[in-house]
């Protein structure tokens, strides 16, 4: 099942390539960060907004915060959302606020996350190509940065394999969403802004805002940009940020098209079934039908995966964790059961 998908996304690698024209730089675009800019987030959120401020002078920042939040911050402008403003104190909830009283029609809106930082320019040499072609969205591809943890460093370039190959297939060479969007480097046209709202309730604003453009039939593209990101700074923060993402899946899967359950269910259920966890399965099923093809294909998928992550990290020794990495990722469903709402791990250098 996870080698049918990894093999779906050589597919997309090999078959679509995000399209620009230098010359034409979109000038109608502004950045905008929710966070709780607490002490788990404020020195990646400041890191963040400087090298914004510093690579994109010309545009506006925001950075949208809860009330009581008394951050300074060089370079951006802040918006507070009101205590009696519906919803969960989450990052759905301060998108929607920013939705409703902040967005317009006639500009585009580049979304981040607190430690999410652009490597180039080139998603605005993009924007007015796609947007004279009917496109309303857009992610980058996520590429990470090592926080205190080298292990998570390594296991987060999973997260890079899956933008080149699968995000890019269903984002880019299908013009939709199918399995979702990423918060980091988001970007939406206003006028689709003013139509589509943010979840205010959901662990993953992100993926039910996708469903929703998908409901609505509009295309997307995957950005060249890559879009630099911390890892967590430890095992534990790995696997609560894993959890999240996967009890908020999980909880949102019936709204979804069958071909994102489908897509969703054989990746998520494909990669717990891999893990070395089951083991003694290999030897019920051995490997001896042309379905095992695929299977070779998963483990080639994820082991590249982690090798590339092992070589930018430049500590050989982790290539003996190479047979057992594959476990940690079906951890995380583990800490499912201890996720009640949008748990924040520490993002800070």
């Amino acid at each position: 099942m996870y080698g049918l998908v990894s093999f779906l996304g050589l597919l997309g690698y090999l078959l679509y390539r995000p399209k620009y024209q230098y010359g034409e730089k979109a000038k109608n675009v502004e950045f905008v960060i929710p966070s709780t800019a607490d002490n788990k987030t404020l020195n990646s959120l400041r890191e963040t907004v400087q090298q914004l401020h510093r690579k994109f002078s010309e545009y506006t920042i925001w950075v949208v915060v809860d009330e009581g939040n008394h951050v300074s911050l060089d370079g951006a402008t802040l918006v507070t959302v009101p205590e009696n403003f519906p919803g969960k104190r989450c990052k759905g909830r301060a998108l929607e606020y920013f939705r409703q009283n902040y967005v317009t029609t006639d500009k585009w809106y580049v979304f981040l996350d607190d430690d999410s930082i652009p490597a180039d320019d080139i998603f605005l040499f993009e924007i007015p190509y796609y947007e004279q072609r009917g496109y309303v969205a857009a992610n980058g591809i996520l590429i990470p940065r090592k926080g205190r943890s080298a292990l998570s460093f390594i296991l987060d370039h999973l997260r890079y394999w899956d933008d080149i190959f699968l995000f890019r297939l269903t984002t880019g060479a299908l013009k939709s969403p199918i399995i979702g969007l990423h918060g980091e480097l988001l970007i939406v046209q206003g006028s689709v802004l003013r139509q589509v709202p943010f979840s205010t309730s959901s662990l993953v604003e992100d993926f039910v805002f996708a469903q929703v453009l998908i409901k609505h039939g509009y295309k997307t593209w995957q950005s060249k940009t890559l879009v630099s990101i911390k890892s967590p700074n430890n095992l534990k923060d790995f696997f609560k940020q894993r959890a999240r993402w996967i009890k908020g899946i999980i909880t949102e899967l019936h709204r979804c098209r069958p071909i994102s359950w489908f897509l969703i269910t054989f990746r998520v259920v494909g990669g717990i079934g891999s893990s070395i966890v089951f083991i003694p399965l290999w030897f019920i099923f051995p490997m001896v039908t042309p379905l095992a093809t695929f299977g070779w294909f998963g483990t080639v998928y994820y082991l590249s995966s982690y090798i590339y992550g092992i070589i930018k990290e430049g500590d050989f020794k982790y290539f003996l964790l190479l047979p057992i990495m594959g476990i940690f990722e079906p951890i995380s469903v583990l800490y499912t059961w201890r996720t009640a709402g949008f748990t924040m791990i520490d993002k800070n250098p």
